[in-house]
C-alpha cells in the first residue's frame, strides 16, 4: 500500500506543476491521456488486489481468460458497480482536468519547473505497482529458458517397490489454508481439526504456494505430479484434451505400479477443468463427481451451484472407504471438499446451527462447518476396524482466494498451505518446519508407505530439503523451465492429415484427440492446442494473442470464421489454416472425415493483414456475429450471433445447445430492437420452455408498443406459442418479460450463475399486412 501512495503523491505533484509547461494543444491532450492512463492503472490494480491480495499476477491472467463466471457473477456485483463508477468518475475528472489546463496554463512557461513536472510524472508511473506487476508478469512469461530442468526433475524410482501396504485417504480441503488454524486471527474457528492434528499428526508447517499451483486443478497437479500446471490456454480449459500431462509420472502411477486400487470422489463435476482426464490419465480406476454422485442422493435437489454439499459427499466417501477396505485390496482414496469455495462458501444444512461467532461472515461459517464435518469423518475412519491400516492426508488444494474473510487472512504474515499426515503408527504430534512446496507432497506421502523416492521437482521433506530452497526466486526458475514443463503434455507434431469426428466433436491428430472447437499454433516440432472455457475466452480472442507469421490451424464454426477472415464458406464447421497476417484459407468440412493439411507454403491464396483480422475480432467481441437473414426467417437462438435485421438485443445470454436463456443478470426482460419498424399487423411465433415452478404457474408477457399478450408455459420441453399483434404505432421493439428468474442448481455447472427466466428456441415474425 505504501508504494501506491508514493506513486499517487508523485502524480499529484505532476498535476500541480503542469501549469509551468508550454501551452500547446497536443501537449495538453498528451497530459490528459496520461491522466486517464494513470487512473486506469490504479483501478486495475485495486480490482486485481481485491481478488489476489497481491496486485496483478498470473491469477489475474487466469481470471481474464475465464471471466468472472467461475466464482459467480452475482457474488461480485458490488465490485463491478464500484469499478464502473470509478471509470465514470475518472473520465469526468479527465474532462475537467482538460478544461483546467486549457484555461490555466501559464503564458510564460518555466523550464525548470516544467522539467520537475516531467520528472514527477515519470516517477509516478515508475513507482506505480501496476507498472511493476505488469513488468514482472511480462518478464515471467518471456524469460529466457533455462536448460538445467532435468538436473532437478526426477522420475520416481519405482522398479523395486517395497511398500508397507497401508491404505491412504488423501483429502483436499478446498482453500483450507493453514491461516484458518491461527487462533490469534480466528479464535476457536477450527478446534476439532486442531485437536486431531495436535494429538498425533505430523504437520508440515512451511508449505509455500508457487507459480502453477494456485487454483484447484493446478494444486491437484502440483501435489500429485511434483510439477506446476503450465498450459497453452487457461488451466481450467484443459477439459479439451484427451490426456492430461501424459508424460508426467504422478503419485497415482507410482501406487498403481504397486498394485493399489485408486478411487477419486468430489462433489462438483469432474469434467470441470479436465479433472476426470487428469485422474484417468494417471492410473485411477474409479472417478466420481457430481454426475455420478447426485444420483445417489435421497434428495436430489440438495445441491448447490457447484455440486454436492460436503455433508453429503463425506458420507459417500466413508461408504466408499468401507467398501474398499472390505475388499482386502490395498487402495488410495482421494477426495476433494467444496463448501469452502470462495467467495462466500456453501454451507451444508447439517451446520445451519453451528455458525462462527455471530454468523455474519459466510466463508468463516463454512470453514467452521468443514472443521466439524472433516474431523467427524477422520475420527470415524480412525475408530473403524480398518483405521489401524489407514493413513490420512489432509491438505489444502491452494491458498484461499478473495473471500469474505480476506482482510483477516491477509493480516497473517505467514500464509501457508495446510499439509498434515495422520499415521496410525505415530503416537505424538510432530511439526516439520522445513520450507517446502506442493511439489513435495507426493514423495513425502509415499515415504510413509516406505516408498523412498523423489518425484518430479518434489522431495521427501522428512529426509531432504526442498528444491525450493536452492533458488532465490523459485517462481522465476519455474518460468525459465516453462518449455520443458509444457512438453509433459506431449503435444504431437502436425501431421499431413487431420481426422475429424463431428458426431463426437473430436479432432484426431496422430494418437491424440482434442475436443472441438480447437485452435492449434503450429510449431516446428509440435502443435500447441488452445481451447475455450464456458464461452468466457473464445478461440478468436486467443488467436488475437498470436504473433505475426505464427502458423495456425483452427476448427470451429463457419459463421465465426467467415466474419473474422471475410470469407463466405457454407456449412456449419470450417477449418482455417495459414500464416497469421500473411495468407490463409478457410474451407467447409462438414462432410470431410480426413482433411489434408497444407504445407503452409502453397494453396494459401487469401491474403489479409493482421490489422484487418484484429479489427474483425474486436468487432466480433463487441457485437457477436451478424449473419445474413430477412424478417421472414426465424431467429434461431442456438446460433452464434444474430440476424442482420436486428439492431440490438438485451437480456439474452450466450447460446446453449438448443437455444438461449433470458438472463435477469443482464436485463430484467429480453428486448429485441429491429432495424426497421414492424408491420402494422403481424403474427409472432415463439418456441420456448420454462423450468421448475415457472411451468403452469408464472406468466410470460410479450409487449409490442402498447399491446401486451400473456401466456403461461405449460411444458418443460419447448413448445410453440402464437400471438397476433396490431402495431398501429409501427413500433420496432419486442419485449419479452420472463417469469420468475432462478438459478439453475440441477443442470448447469457451478461456474454458471445466470438468472434464468425463459429458454428461447426460436422467434418468428409473420407479416399479415403485406401477405
Amino acid at each position: 500500500m505504501n508504494i501506491i501512495l508514493l506513486s499517487l503523491l508523485f502524480f499529484i505533484f505532476a498535476i500541480f506543476t503542469m501549469k509551468y509547461k508550454e501551452k500547446k494543444r497536443k501537449r495538453i491532450f498528451l497530459d490528459v491521456g496520461l491522466f486517464v492512463l494513470f487512473g486506469i492503472l490504479t483501478i486495475i490494480y485495486f480490482v486485481a488486489s481485491y481478488f489476489t491480495g497481491n496486485g496483478i499476477n498470473e491469477t489475474v491472467l487466469a481470471a481474464l481468460n475465464l471471466g468472472l463466471g467461475e466464482a459467480g457473477f452475482e457474488e461480485y456485483i458490488l465490485l463491478i458497480l464500484a469499478s464502473i463508477a470509478s471509470f465514470v468518475i475518472l473520465f469526468v475528472a479527465a474532462f475537467f482536468y482538460y478544461r483546467h489546463l486549457d484555461t490555466v496554463v501559464a503564458a510564460k512557461p518555466q523550464k525548470i519547473k516544467a522539467f520537475l513536472h516531467n520528472g514527477f510524472l515519470i516517477l509516478a508511473f515508475l513507482a506505480h505497482p501496476s507498472t511493476i506487476d505488469l513488468k514482472n508478469l511480462y518478464q515471467s512469461l518471456t524469460l529466457e529458458q533455462a536448460d538445467d530442468f532435468y538436473e532437478y526433475y526426477k522420475i520416481p524410482t519405482t522398479s523395486d517397490l517395497n511398500s508397507s501396504k497401508k491404505n491412504i485417504i488423501f483429502l483436499y480441503g478446498e482453500s483450507l489454508e493453514r491461516t484458518y488454524f491461527d487462533n490469534e486471527l480466528f479464535e476457536n474457528l477450527t478446534p476439532n481439526l486442531t485437536q486431531i492434528i495436535k494429538e498425533n499428526g505430523i504437520e508440515f508447517t512451511n508449505i509455500v504456494q508457487t507459480s502453477g499451483s494456485n487454483y484447484t486443478i493446478a494444486g491437484i497437479t502440483s501435489t500429485q505430479c511434483g510439477i506446476p500446471l503450465f498450459t497453452t490456454s487457461s488451466g481450467n480449459s484443459m477439459e479439451g484434451v484427451d490426456k492430461f500431462y501424459p508424460k508426467a509420472t504422478c503419485i497415482g502411477d507410482v501406487l498403481k505400479k504397486d498394485d493399489y486400487f485408486l478411487s477419486f470422489m468430489q462433489g462438483s463435476s469432474t469434467k470441470f477443468s479436465g479433472i476426470d482426464k487428469f485422474y484417468k490419465t494417471h492410473s485411477f480406476d474409479k472417478v466420481q463427481g457430481r454426475e455420478e454422485l447426485q444420483k445417489k442422493l435421497q434428495n436430489k435437489r440438495y445441491v448447490n451451484g457447484w455440486g454436492l454439499y460436503d455433508d453429503s459427499l463425506l458420507e459417500m466417501v466413508y461408504k466408499e472407504f468401507e467398501t474398499l477396505s472390505s475388499s482386502n485390496k490395498h487402495f488410495a482414496l482421494f477426495t476433494h471438499t467444496l463448501d469452502t469455495h470462495h467467495p462466500k462458501g456453501h454451507l451444508s444444512n447439517s451446520c445451519s446451527k453451528d455458525l462462527y461467532l455471530d454468523g455474519s461472515n459466510e466463508i468463516l461459517n463454512t470453514v467452521k462447518c468443514s472443521d466439524i464435518l472433516i474431523s467427524k469423518f477422520i475420527k470415524k475412519v480412525q475408530n473403524s476396524k480398518y483405521g489401524a491400516n489407514t493413513i490420512i492426508v489432509l491438505t489444502s488444494d491452494h491458498l484461499a482466494m478473495r473471500n469474505t474473510a480476506i482482510d483477516q487472512i491477509n493480516e497473517s504474515k505467514n500464509r501457508r498451505n495446510l499439509f498434515v499426515v495422520l499415521d496410525p503408527n505415530n503416537k505424538e504430534y510432530k511439526a516439520v518446519d522445513k520450507m517446502g512446496t506442493p511439489f513435495d507432497f507426493s514423495p513425502t506421502v509415499l515415504s510413509f508407505l516406505d516408498i523412498k523416492t523423489d518425484l518430479g521437482l518434489g522431495r521427501n521433506l522428512r529426509e531432504n530439503e526442498s528444491v525450493y530452497t536452492l533458488f532465490g526466486n523459485f517462481d522465476k526458475k519455474l518460468n525459465q523451465w516453462r518449455n520443458y514443463i509444457l512438453s509433459f503434455w506431449q503435444f504431437p507434431k502436425m501431421s499431413d492429415t487431420l481426422s475429424i469426428d463431428f458426431k463426437k466433436m473430436l479432432v484426431n491428430l496422430e494418437s491424440s484427440s482434442y475436443k472441438l472447437p480447437v485452435l492449434f499454433r503450429v510449431l516446428d516440432n509440435n502443435v500447441e492446442p488452445y481451447f475455450q472455457f464456458n464461452y468466457a475466452w473464445k478461440l478468436y480472442e486467443q488467436l488475437e494473442n498470436f504473433k505475426q507469421n505464427d502458423k495456425f490451424l483452427w476448427v470451429d464454426r463457419c459463421d465465426v470464421m467467415n466474419y473474422i477472415f471475410s470469407t463466405n464458406e457454407s456449412g456449419k464447421q470450417c477449418i482455417a489454416e495459414g500464416i497469421l497476417g500473411v495468407k490463409y484459407k478457410v474451407k467447409g468440412v462438414d462432410k470431410i472425415k480426413d482433411y489434408k493439411i497444407d504445407n503452409y507454403e502453397n494453396n494459401l491464396s487469401v491474403n489479409s493483414s493482421l490489422e484487418r483480422i484484429i479489427s474483425n475480432i474486436d468487432m466480433l467481441k463487441r457485437n457477436g456475429v451478424e449473419y445474413k437473414a430477412t424478417l421472414k426467417d426465424a431467429i434461431l437462438f442456438k446460433k452464434e450471433g444474430y440476424p442482420s435485421f436486428l439492431k440490438n438485443i438485451e437480456g439474452v445470454s450466450y447460446p446453449d445447445k438448443l437455444g438461449r436463456w433470458t438472463d435477469a443478470e443482464l436485463h430484467p426482460s429480453a428486448i429485441f430492437t429491429f432495424k426497421e419498424p414492424l408491420a402494422s399487423k403481424f403474427k409472432l411465433e415463439i418456441v420456448c420452455r420454462a423450468y421448475g415452478e415457472n411451468i403452469n404457474e408464472n406468466r410470460v408477457k410479450i409487449k409490442v408498443g402498447n399491446n401486451i399478450h400473456e401466456f403461461t408455459p405449460q411444458y418443460k420441453s419447448p413448445s410453440k406459442y402464437t400471438f397476433e399483434f396490431d402495431n398501429l404505432e409501427y413500433a420496432n421493439t419486442i419485449e419479452i418479460v420472463p417469469p420468475k428468474p432462478f438459478e439453475n442448481k440441477e443442470e448447469l455447472e457451478g461456474s454458471d450463475t445466470r438468472k434464468f427466466g425463459l429458454f428461447l428456441v426460436s422467434l418468428k415474425i409473420i407479416d399479415m399486412e403485406n401477405r
